[in-house]
């Protein structure tokens, strides 16, 4: 029943941890732990600015910086991003109503092919943080048909990520 070609290609040319620590299982966190690399103790402690972070850094050295998606870190562009495409996620999953308009996980795919396109003769670093598979999990109805009459437990949620492998 696995249906993730993108992701599973993903996997197969990615790097793989085999002895890896997870401290916070939660975004908010991984985000904080990510821009700057750090230890989420050491960030907790403030022994860590903000501002020593990839996107900053990469900015400096000439590239243009993006953070399309999610962002747990407060409303508004943080500083460091030279394009804003995010907000912070208390949101659903769809731009308007649920299944008549457009799939949020879909408007950020064109956000992100549009940026690609716009900055492809100059360096560029593109951040996409999907909201997907977060609650609620409601993918447009097609996702749910390989799942459906089958009994199968989190349908919606795996219906989510076959659809975010779509968008990848």
């Amino acid at each position: 029943m696995r249906a993730l070609p993108r992701l599973d290609s993903h996997r197969q040319v990615s790097a793989r941890a085999r002895n890896a620590r997870e401290s916070v299982p939660v975004c908010a966190e991984r985000f904080d732990q990510c821009l700057p690399g750090a230890d989420p103790d050491l960030f907790a402690d403030a022994h860590i600015e903000i501002w020593d972070n990839f996107p900053h850094f990469l900015n400096n050295a000439g590239y243009r910086t993006v953070h399309i998606g999610k962002w747990h870190l407060g409303e508004g562009n943080p500083g460091f991003f030279d394009v804003w495409k995010s907000s912070n996620s208390q949101i659903h999953g769809w731009h308007g109503e649920p299944f008549n308009s457009r799939y949020r996980p879909t408007v950020q795919t064109d956000l992100a092919v549009e940026f690609i396109e716009e900055n492809a003769d100059r360096p560029f670093s593109l951040y996409q943080s999907y909201y997907s598979p977060h609650e609620p999990n409601n993918p447009p109805k097609r996702f749910h048909k390989p799942y459906q009459g089958k009994n199968v437990e989190h349908e919606a949620y795996y219906a989510s990520v076959v659809a975010l492998d779509e968008e990848i």
